[in-house]
């Protein structure tokens, strides 16, 4: 019996234990860690293989380090080594260079903290051998097949030193004939750095940036610097990924105010991330004609709205025209506190008209209120005797501006628990304890505020309106939200004037918030109003002479005449709400809904503009674009499900380049896409890059070759070159060794478009995709080499295991799952269903969306029935309800099918055994039945196709074929984006309890939320 242990402590870590050439257990750290691509030693991963083999670490003979040299995490980090040789490998390329470079490294290869868990798990004393990263590669493929004699290709981004090679596997041997170096890598020179060029980081996130003292707000209330937060959660335990320049961390159980884009209503979220990037080049300010500002980079995303759709636009393609979604209705419930409006009147007036004289050491500690208005003086006195017990004396100096003033030298601890700073008033800043109050405690603030530092204002055009005057930007943004909550939308104003206290007439600028129009002045009154009758009375005279604000409209009038000209609606509808308006293309909210309450029809543009009526937003404006320099750090907020606000703008939104390809027209670039790279015409099985850059340095290249071309075409023209290039690779290599049999491991292998293009060349008889083609796949691959290379060693003859399942990590037992549900409250709402696969099937078919996390963890990057969504595959609203529940993926990104093995022929051309989701098909006429499951373009499948492997998998696919008549069904991974594939029950339901899941199978347990 022999047994290796192969490890990859790089990029995607890992552990994977081999037994007599037989893999019996295989772990990501990922799934353990919940840290998509987590890079580093992975001690969970090798603790938790030895757990499910049952086998003890003494017993193993081999262990085997994947790569000569660690590979590092693309972005994540980027040593000095690295880019020393992006910048050194465009002058020395060769594989001499390569070679050596790499030779020279692994005599430095960091082994400190493998060494302590091989120490503490007593096997210190075993054998220690390197795999080189693209043979780990070349033994997942060829040791998993039965193949005496096969081609091998491997290719990927890059490790020790090589991108790609070409070898023959025969018998248990694997020998070189070909390869290419990391600078004539086609994965990163083509495939990562367009993906790059298109605004997409070619390792899962990607985030769009804003200034760091932008305002972020959270679901309590709360309003804080994005900076801020970072600051807060820049711990060494949330530290995700880490350069020089870019910082990602985790944050804690932060909850922020986002859009629904589904609904248009706004609504917590919970965020995962928090970002930091050095940033040095031309920012976007966008200012709106409600005086709201952001500055962002070009790349950032807004909800803009187009004839009455909503759309998303970045920041360098929006223009003067278009409108951004604000929010005006803040649902923020508060929390009712003890004498609420009493710290509401004490702390605006401190902030408003206050000052502090603190002097400990004089036993100094008074406080000043001063206002003209004796109503304010005797609602200020009031408070301070419901909160400390004490009386401010009220007296006037020289018939100058009455004063209160109190000692609260032995109040200090009172005062700080109703949310009072020192020096409070001086810094102008609205405590936490005003924005996380209930709406009546909000409004008595407000209303105090607005009576000591603002009023009733005549502006110069004539109309009039409410205004909360301050020098400070911190409390001008906090008014503006509170007002939100009630539905108030206000202007903004920075605004300079002359000092009238200052001899020298200094100049100083000042904040208003002004709430203009009868419907916002209406609200006020209604539900904040004034202390002083005077300002009651003014507000009641100005409520209907007050100039038209364009903040309740919504540009929607092309609906209406779509409406007209479709014959929806008559001539006398026409007339009201388009004929006039059609000066503005605006349509206000009030007539909209006069409108809507006649119409209920079922047009889906009726329908539309229902939700916009009824939205949580409004559109302004934008009044002002412009560039501005900025050299500091850029930060934003990852927010799987929803855009954020931030500042009252945001969003953030995946891509992907293979799923976007089938949309453009590639030939719009593909000449100059095949500039980039090509096949070496000296050695036709290398690749050669033709940029004369490497790694990001390739960019500068790209903006020139690539420069005005839509970013569609762009994924497409680079998805067709790609295949072009993969065809003439394995051709090449087919006319050079008579070889027809191919195989195929490293990240490259994970397209699948080109994986079907090499699986129906001619010249190919068979091809085989090893599952984890990515670097998850290399500790499988070290380990199969170790065992051969240790088997040939002593004389001892290696033993070949065809690849089947790949369900090689943890299992957990119901007694397990049932433990977690009680500590964590579950419980009750859980049923243990004996026959739980049969009842899942029959939930599939009466529309459910169900989570199944059963049995062993699945190998490599596919969820294959064990840890998956599942649902109908018939249904196209499917793809929408569980990308707002779970995924917030773009349109084009596609879902996958799992088909029953006999039925794969009904719904696959040129169907074969493909189990592990790594091979695309073209469908047959009955795609209707798995459409949901397909590329929404060009319905090809991604498909799992599923037999005896996973009887209870396959039992959920036969009971929903009972039902429906189709044997297969939607199939998705079961993780919240931007977290890897579920690995734990806990994760699983922690999963649920932050997404829209409603049903969850964990072992036999079934859940409802």
């Amino acid at each position: 019996m022999v047994i290796t242990l192969g490890i990859n402590d790089g990029h995607n870590a890992g552990a994977a234990l081999v037994k007599d050439g037989e893999v019996i257990a295989a772990v990501q750290e990922e799934r353990l860690c919940n840290v998509k691509n987590f890079s580093g030693v992975p001690e969970l991963a090798i603790k938790e293989a030895f757990k499910i083999a049952k086998i003890h670490p003494h017993d193993i003979n081999v262990i085997a380090m994947v790569s000569l040299n660690r590979v590092y995490a693309p972005l994540k980090e980027m040593p000095l080594k690295v880019k020393l040789f992006m910048r050194l490998s465009p002058l020395i390329h060769g594989h001499s260079f390569s070679s050596f470079y790499v030779k020279v490294l692994h005599k430095f290869r960091p082994m400190q903290k493998l060494n302590k868990i091989f120490l503490s798990l007593g096997i210190n004393n075993k054998e220690i051998v390197f795999v080189e990263h693209q043979k780990a590669h070349a033994a997942c493929a060829f040791y998993s097949t039965n193949h005496k004699k096969a081609l091998v290709f491997t290719a990927d981004g890059a490790g020790d030193g090589l991108s790609s090679t070409v070898n023959i596997g025969f018998n248990n041997k694997i020998k070189r004939i070909a390869s290419s170096t990391y600078y004539d890598s086609l994965s990163n020179v083509l495939y990562s750095e367009i993906t790059r060029y298109l605004g997409m980081k070619p390792w899962e996130h990607e985030f769009k940036c804003v200034k760091g003292d932008t305002p972020v707000l959270l679901s309590d209330g709360k309003l804080v610097e994005i900076k801020e937060l970072f600051e807060k959660n820049f711990k060494k335990e949330n530290i995700i990924e880490k350069t020089k320049d870019d910082i990602t961390v985790k944050v804690n159980n932060l909850k922020i105010m986002g859009f629904d884009s589904s609904s248009l209503k706004i609504k917590p979220q919970k965020a995962s991330y928090v970002y930091r990037k050095r940033f040095n080049s031309s920012l976007y300010e966008i200012t709106t004609h409600s005086g709201r500002k952001v500055v962002v980079t070009n790349i950032h995303k807004f909800q803009t709205i187009k004839d009455g759709l909503v759309v998303e636009k970045q920041a360098k393609e929006l223009t003067k025209k278009d409108y951004i979604a604000i929010p005006k209705k803040l649902n923020i419930n508060g929390a009712k506190i003890k004498n609420e409006y009493a710290i509401s009147n004490f702390l605006a007036g401190m902030i408003s008209e206050g000052w502090e004289d603190y002097r400990p050491e004089k036993r100094t500690d008074l406080f000043y209120f001063a206002n003209n208005s004796n109503v304010l003086h005797a609602k200020f006195q009031q408070s301070c005797s419901k909160l400390f017990g004490v009386k401010p004396s009220l007296y006037t100096y020289k018939d100058q501006t009455p004063i209160s003033r109190l000692s609260l030298l032995k109040y200090r601890q009172k005062l700080s628990s109703i949310g009072y700073e020192k020096n409070l008033s001086e810094n102008k800043k609205i405590p936490n304890t005003i924005m996380k109050m209930s709406k009546s405690g909000a409004a008595e603030f407000l209303k105090m505020f607005c009576d000591c530092d603002g009023g009733i204002i005549k502006n110069k055009r004539g109309g009039s309106s409410i205004n909360f005057t301050t020098i400070s930007k911190d409390i001008a943004n906090k008014i503006n939200y509170l007002l939100l909550r009630f539905g108030i939308v206000a202007r903004n104003g920075f605004y300079k004037t002359r000092a009238t206290n200052s001899k020298k007439k200094a100049i100083r600028w000042f904040y208003v918030v002004k709430i203009m129009g009868t419907e916002n002045i209406k609200i006020f009154l209604d539900n904040i109003g004034f202390i002083t009758k005077e300002n009651n009375k003014r507000a009641k005279d100005i409520m209907f002479d007050n100039p038209n604000t364009h903040i309740d409209i919504i540009p929607c009038v092309n609906l209406f005449k779509e409406l007209y000209k479709d014959k929806v609606i008559g001539i006398k509808d026409y007339l009201t709400y388009y004929h006039d308006c059609r000066q503005n293309k605006n349509i206000s909210v009030n007539k909209l809904r006069r409108f809507l309450t006649k119409n209920n029809g079922n047009d889906k543009r009726i329908k539309q503009l229902r939700l916009l009526a009824n939205s949580d937003v409004f559109w302004d404006k934008i009044k002002d674009i412009k560039k501005v320099k900025l050299n500091d750090y850029v930060y934003d907020l990852y927010v799987p499900k929803t855009h954020t606000f931030i500042g009252g703008f945001g969003g953030i939104v995946l891509h992907n380049t293979m799923g976007m390809a089938p949309y453009g027209r590639a030939e719009y670039c593909i000449d100059q896409v095949r500039k980039i790279i090509r096949i070496n015409p000296k050695k036709p099985l290398e690749f050669q890059n033709m940029t004369g850059a490497c790694g990001v340095y390739i960019q500068k290249k790209l903006i020139k070759l690539l420069a005005g071309q839509r970013f569609d075409n762009i994924s497409a023209a680079c998805q067709l070159y790609f295949d072009e290039l993969m065809e003439k690779w394995v051709r090449a290599a087919v006319k050079k060794t008579g070889i027809h049999d191919v195989v195929f491991a490293g990240g490259s292998a994970l397209n699948v478009k080109a994986n079907k293009v090499i699986r129906e060349m001619p010249e190919v008889d068979s091809a085989f995709f090893y599952p984890a083609s990515d670097d998850s796949g290399t500790p499988v691959g070290a380990a199969l080499e170790a065992y051969n290379r240790y088997c040939d060693a002593n004389g001892i003859k290696p033993v070949r295991k065809e690849i089947k399942d790949v369900y090689y990590g943890m299992e957990y037992s119901n007694d397990y799952v049932k433990n977690m549900l009680r500590k964590r409250g579950w419980l009750k709402k859980a049923n243990f269903i004996d026959n739980i696969d049969e009842e899942i099937g029959e939930m599939l078919a009466k529309g459910k969306i169900v989570a199944r996390c059963t049995g062993r963890v699945e190998w490599g990057p596919r969820a294959l029935g064990n840890r998956s969504i599942l649902a109908d595959p018939r249904d196209l609203k499917v793809i929408g309800k569980v990308n707002f529940a779970i995924k917030k993926r773009d349109f084009w990104m596609p879902f996958a099918v799992s088909i029953l093995e006999k039925r794969m022929n009904d719904y696959l051309i040129n169907a074969k055994f493909a189990p592990y989701m790594i091979e695309a098909f073209d469908t047959t006429e009955k795609v209707d039945d798995i459409i949901a499951g397909t590329h929404p373009f060009d319905k090809t499948a991604r498909p799992q196709t599923v037999n005896e492997w996973n009887p209870g998998y396959k039992k959920i696919i036969e009971t929903f074929e009972a039902k429906t008549g189709i044997g297969a069904v939607l199939n998705t991974s079961f993780n919240l984006h931007g977290s890897p594939l579920i690995g734990t029950p806990d994760v699983a339901l922690s999963t649920m309890e932050n997404s829209g899941l409603k049903w969850l199978a964990l072992g036999n347990y079934l859940i409802k939320k």
